[in-house]
């Protein structure tokens, strides 16, 4: 399969190439996904899990929809990636995984929930924060060990 793949900070390329043999490209950010369906051979499929918030202008919705319409498969996963899927859903872009069905359901649906940001390519796109949606998975997590009381959860949450 000819895919490529925008991965950052949310996963490392090398544990990637170990489940699927693909071109693998930075963060995307907007004009990427245009782009790429221009590679030659143009990809049968593109992965969004990783893209721009605040550094640069993020992927665009009308990108999407124009790789989809050349016939590209467009999955979208963990970060930018569930969030464009989940509002793409309707028009056939592909979510995967529990982060889009939180999006796609409307049990999270703020930016800030997936948001990652992250370094340069010079330090391998080191994330610079956890998205809000891992720090409320770790808080549950605490709650169902007992290290956290859940009362004090949602403060913690907050904070």
């Amino acid at each position: 399969m000819n895919a490529c793949i925008f991965l950052g900070p949310t996963l490392a390329v090398e544990t990637a190439r170990h489940e699927l043999d693909a071109i693998y490209l930075p963060p995307a950010a907007h004009g990427d996904i245009y782009r790429a369906t221009l590679r030659q051979p143009s990809p049968r499929a593109i992965g969004l899990i990783d893209g721009y918030f605040r550094q640069q202008p993020a992927v665009r919705h009308k990108e999407i929809l124009w790789a989809m319409s050349q016939g590209i498969h467009v999955f979208g996963a963990a970060s930018m990636g569930a969030l464009r899927a989940a509002e793409l859903a309707d028009f056939g872009m592909n979510g995967v995984g529990r982060i889009f069905e939180l999006l796609r359901d409307g049990t999270i649906e703020d930016d800030d929930e997936v948001a990652v940001d992250h370094g340069p390519a010079e330090v391998n796109y080191l994330a610079l924060n956890d998205a809000l949606v891992d720090i409320r998975s770790t808080f549950a997590a605490a709650v169902a060990e007992g290290v956290v009381e859940k009362t004090t959860e949602p403060a913690l949450v907050s904070i």
